[in-house]
């Protein structure tokens, strides 16, 4: 399910939060004077997108040969190109989920 919809450029708040807290109001003796009446709530929410992630390691073996000083490696998976790059999913969204 979506959080919260968007219509005109505005967020509007989700109907079903996954959780809800209640602020009271820390006055003695308040709730039991007649003059105030509770009129309703002010309601905000708060988005947190949880920040997971999952690091994989690749690692291309690296045969010498002894006598010739000759080398060869393993190849990597297509598009493993750096030392520490971002996935795909990341890529293509252009943001960096190290710095959420």
């Amino acid at each position: 399910m979506a959080y919260g919809s968007t219509t005109q450029g505005k967020t509007h708040p989700r109907e079903n939060p996954d959780e809800v807290k209640i602020l009271t109001l820390d006055i003695e003796g308040f709730e039991n004077d007649p003059d105030w009446v509770r009129k309703g709530e002010i309601v905000r929410q708060d988005l947190d997108i949880p920040a997971e992630y999952k690091v994989t390691e690749y690692r291309a073996q690296v045969y010498e040969n002894s006598v010739t000083g000759e080398k060869v490696t393993g190849k990597f998976s297509e598009g493993v190109n750096a030392p520490f790059q971002f996935g795909k999913k990341y890529q293509a969204t252009g943001s960096d989920p190290m710095r959420a």
